[in-house]
């Protein structure tokens, strides 16, 4: 089995509001989410997700047990985000094979 390996600077990033999303993006990355979902939006790496597109980790042993959830970008790769005790920050970084 390879390694993970996953590359953060563990900055603290607030969530983006709904408010703070170009209509166009929400338009088509976002129009199967409910108008009513107002938070939990993140833009990492050029790119907007929604925290509700995330797996759950069900671990907390391994290369990816100090994370919460991840989605995968790749075959070999993805991000992973770590929700803060506060509910409303997070750390997020991405994850690769070696």
């Amino acid at each position: 089995m390879n390694k993970l390996t996953v590359k953060t600077n563990h900055a603290r990033r607030d969530f983006i509001d709904r408010t703070d999303i170009p209509t166009d993006v929400l338009q088509n990355s976002f129009d199967w989410l409910s108008e009513d979902e107002t938070s939990g939006f993140i833009k990492y790496d050029g790119f907007y997700h929604h925290f509700s597109e995330f797996v759950t980790i069900e671990t907390t042993t391994g290369d990816l047990g100090a994370w919460d959830a991840y989605i995968a970008t790749s075959a070999w790769s993805g991000i992973v985000i770590k929700l803060l005790p506060c509910g409303e920050q997070y750390k997020i970084g991405s994850y690769y094979s070696c």
